[in-house]
């Protein structure tokens, strides 16, 4: 299901002003997009409210939630919805292309604008407010890759939890590309199909600012591509390309 843009809240990822629990009170009232499996959109209102109900089932802030059930007991050090000032420095810049140059992104106020550090921000941004590493980001991937469990020991998910989030649920609805379909919270790739020498059964997400990532569990392959820069690219397509080219049968 997807969302329409709810009228008089435009301006939330430019401030991020909201509680998140406002911003899925106004979600609540929105009408949907089409009916219910006809078709498949990506939805960043359904990702919000998602958030929404596990803070109040779990009684805790969504930041706080991450922080406690996932990244302290993963040993993910560097990973932050507000991230603390002393590691802005950190931060690398954000850009797009323009011309075929890359230029600072100081139209987005989540790039080079007010938001960048999210200082003084109320949302948590669930659909896409995570900062993080490749380092921190590998420890997540793995427990994933190992049906749930970090190599630390802890039970991060079920397996069959796990199972759930990379199966299939869209059907045969068209979603983003060829042999492509959703499970929970990321594409998977269909069965029968090879996307750039993918296994069925890969699953992965990308970021607005150019991030990736894969885990092909028929391969025992985690794939982390980190830059920031607005939008696909194809150093993305061929990080994936040569990660397959490169392994042995």
């Amino acid at each position: 299901m997807a969302l329409n843009p709810p009228a008089g809240i435009g301006e939330l990822h430019g401030a991020l002003h909201k509680s998140l629990a406002d911003v899925a009170l106004v979600y609540s009232q929105t009408p949907l997009s089409y009916p219910p499996g006809s078709k498949w959109q990506y939805s960043n209102t359904g990702i919000a409210v998602l958030a929404r109900v596990l803070e109040v089932h779990s009684g805790l802030k969504f930041e706080d939630f991450l922080a406690k059930r996932i990244f302290g007991p993963l040993g993910m050090k560097d990973s932050y919805i507000f991230p603390p000032k002393e590691k802005w420095n950190r931060m690398p810049t954000a850009y797009i292309l323009r011309n075929g140059k890359p230029v600072k992104y100081t139209d987005d106020p989540l790039g080079e604008g007010v938001m960048k550090f999210r200082d003084g921000a109320k949302y948590s941004l669930p659909e896409g407010g995570v900062y993080s590493t490749a380092n921190d980001l590998f420890l997540l991937y793995q427990a994933l890759l190992r049906d749930g469990k970090a190599a630390n020991g802890y039970r991060l998910l079920s397996p069959a939890s796990v199972k759930l989030m990379r199966t299939v649920h869209t059907g045969d609805l068209a979603t983003n590309g060829p042999g492509m379909g959703w499970g929970l919270g990321s594409s998977v790739v269909r069965p029968g199909f090879f996307p750039m020498g993918m296994s069925p059964g890969t699953h992965g997400h990308g970021g607005r600012y150019g991030t990736y990532y894969f885990i092909d569990p028929a391969k025992d392959l985690i794939g982390i591509f980190m830059i920031h820069r607005e939008g696909g690219s194809d150093e993305r397509t061929a990080f994936v390309q040569m990660t397959y080219a490169a392994l042995l049968d």
